[in-house]
């Protein structure tokens, strides 16, 4: 058993024990069930007899919400192990490749998705004054310096980056987003997004942003189509707040609309 093999399987048992202190009968069948998952393969994991896919590390993470550093030492062991076992083999080094790559690129989705500041370097390099110093986009963005450097090494190997004479481009490459990455991605995306916008109500002058709410009763055989109208809006606005010769700092636009009461039977 590997190292790394060892460090996820120690993530899993160390959820289920956290599980069990709240509930005694959270027991190996409710945790498979919990995982969606079969009993018995669960138990073949945890008990190092069968290695954990990445595919299957990403779903069961969607499942566990461990908080993010947590959540991304889970999946690169995962990764990571599964490096181990793939050099151990006589595959093809092609092959091999191919496969490591694949990995590799299903985890920098999830990563990329999951926080908000990949977006937001992406942004950066189409102001005004961008340095491709990490330490600067660091500042910039209020992340750590390893947060930048990781990311922007990520987005290297998404092709949404490229290096030019020391210089960060950003490319013409579109983010596609792949039918397997769990919904906790998006969600936890829009979880950040919306606690700086919070945040900003304390940080930011309020010439420098607007922050508004409406509330109003609704036909709701009207939402799809009001939907429709706020994905327009962000458009046409984005479009908007983009044209011109000089961009000086990048924003974010968050819309809310969800009910604030509940049918009643």
């Amino acid at each position: 058993m590997s190292d790394w093999q060892e460090l996820y399987i120690k993530i899993l048992k160390d959820f289920w024990n956290d599980k069990k202190k709240i509930n005694p009968s959270f027991s190996m069948r409710s945790f498979a069930k919990f995982l969606n998952c079969s009993p018995s393969v669960l138990s073949l994991i945890l008990n190092g007899k069968r290695p954990l896919t990445t595919t299957k590390a990403i779903e069961f993470s969607a499942k566990l919400k461990l908080d993010f550093k947590l959540q991304e030492k889970f999946l690169e062991a995962v990764a990571k192990d599964e490096f181990y076992r793939l050099n151990e083999t006589e595959r093809k080094e092609r092959s091999l490749k191919e496969s490591l790559d694949y990995k590799q690129l299903q985890l920098d989705h999830f990563k990329v998705i999951h926080d908000w500041y990949h977006f937001g370097i992406l942004n950066l390099c189409l102001i005004k004054g961008f340095q491709s110093n990490t330490s600067w986009i660091a500042n910039s963005l209020g992340i750590t310096v390893i947060e930048a450097g990781e990311a922007i090494n990520r987005l290297k190997r998404l092709n949404l980056l490229r290096e030019e004479n020391g210089e960060l481009i950003r490319t013409e490459q579109s983010l596609e987003t792949p039918s397997d990455i769990p919904s906790s991605a998006i969600r936890n995306f829009h979880h950040q997004n919306i606690a700086r916008a919070k945040a900003s109500l304390e940080s930011v002058d309020l010439e420098n942003r607007d922050i508004t709410s409406i509330m109003m009763p609704v036909d709701k055989t009207k939402l799809l189509e009001a939907k429709k109208m706020i994905k327009n809006f962000r458009k046409e606005l984005s479009a908007f707040l983009k044209s011109g010769e000089t961009h000086d700092q990048i924003y974010s636009l968050n819309i809310q609309l969800f009910p604030q009461s509940q049918e009643l039977e």
